[in-house]
């Protein structure tokens, strides 16, 4: 039989298992293998523990892990973050294998684990608990953000610490999943892969995804700035180290080029979009307010807000584009790096904080913007 291992949530002897109906606080869950450990930081005196909640068929799950990633990055001596599924291990690791999660990985389907208990339907789903096993919140992944985190731990009326170093312990017949050496550039087609997956991971890049996406990614633009000319748009793997990567930031259409051998134009085209215009450059924060250490995702997207780290306001241009689906631009010339927390779900409290408080002013205009045409030779 496969060894089990109990997530210890409330490290109280003999109390009685209770649903979350009957109270907030829950002593224990039994946890039926620990897949893989958290890459990103150790088990080490933890006030808050956040179990991501997620499944292989679940295409907004690779997004929400992604951000609990970033989350773990950035409060690593606070928060300890787990991911866990409630499907066959076999299905789990197979899926690892192709979207690595960096996080604790955990297998959860027997009737005393967490999913089953609580009876957590949607995905992705998360809950924030103490080291007491209370629960603070529950709900979508989304909603958890910096300031929530720093504003419980705040709160806390206890000094405990999270005790689950047994919980982690790798099991023998387990073998924690790590990239192979990777040496030049390997592009492949692949099956349908709808939603992006990206990381660096032992000096090398990984991509998965549809190939305009990439595109968007290594030209810096927006979605709006990339034409696909007589080219599918079909999902690519790909395989570099990671300092071949950043050189092709830099020179992203000889990249083009050279691995997919595809024309790369550009021309400017007449649109319609939101203007962002510096008013007050007094009141844009500086790069020492938030710190997501080396990431390719350099910002957090969540229910409402947006927190990011070292962007130019081109770059948070580019980034409201994808993220609120019309176009967004800036037409300055300052190319500062400063960091960012806003509302963005709704326009007129955005417009709002973005005025009072980076003295960024945003107003309907019409510009000529670089549209890139991709097209085969």
């Amino acid at each position: 039989m496969e060894r089990k291992f109990a997530l210890i949530l409330l490290i109280v002897a003999n109390i009685p298992f209770v649903s979350i109906l009957a109270d907030k606080f829950i002593p224990r869950f039994v946890i039926d293998k620990i897949i893989s450990e958290n890459q990103i930081t150790p088990l080490k005196n933890q006030k808050l523990l956040i179990i991501d909640v997620w499944a292989t068929w679940c295409r907004p799950c690779v997004t929400s892990t992604q951000q609990m990633e970033i989350i773990q990055k950035m409060r690593a001596g606070d928060v300890f973050v787990v991911s866990v599924s409630d499907e066959r291990t076999e299905t789990i690791k197979k899926y690892l294998e192709t979207t690595p999660i960096r996080l604790a990985v955990l297998q959860d389907n027997n009737q005393n684990g967490v999913i089953h208990a609580l009876n957590i339907q949607s995905r992705p789903y998360a809950l924030m608990l103490n080291a007491n096993g209370e629960i603070l919140f529950q709900g979508h992944p989304s909603e958890i953000t910096l300031k929530m985190i720093d504003r419980q731990i705040a709160e806390l009326e206890t000094n405990k610490k999270l005790r689950l170093e047994s919980v982690f312990t790798m099991p023998e017949n387990v073998k924690t999943l790590t990239s192979k050496a990777v040496k030049g550039v390997t592009i492949q087609k692949i099956g349908e892969m709808p939603e992006r997956v990206m990381y660096r991971e032992n000096g090398a890049f990984y991509y998965k995804g549809k190939i305009l996406d990439f595109f968007v990614y290594l030209l810096s633009a927006s979605p709006f700035q990339v034409n696909l000319k007589n080219i599918e748009n079909y999902s690519i793997s790909i395989s570099c180290p990671a300092a071949e990567m950043q050189a092709a930031k830099q020179n992203p259409e000889e990249f083009i080029r050279k691995y997919f051998t595809f024309e790369v134009a550009t021309e400017k085209k007449k649109m319609d979009c939101n203007l962002l215009d510096i008013k007050n450059a007094n009141k844009l924060w500086d790069d020492a307010q938030i710190d997501m250490g080396e990431t390719l995702y350099p910002y957090l997207i969540g229910a409402d807000r947006i927190e990011a780290d070292n962007l130019t306001v081109s770059e948070i241009a580019v980034l409201l584009s994808g993220a609120k689906n019309k176009i967004y631009w800036y037409k300055g010339k300052n190319s500062l790096r400063y960091d960012w927390d806003f509302h963005y779900l709704y326009d007129n409290l955005m417009t709002e904080d973005l005025a009072d408080n980076f003295g960024i002013v945003i107003t309907k205009g019409t510009e000529l913007i670089p549209v890139y045409i991709i097209s085969n030779k």
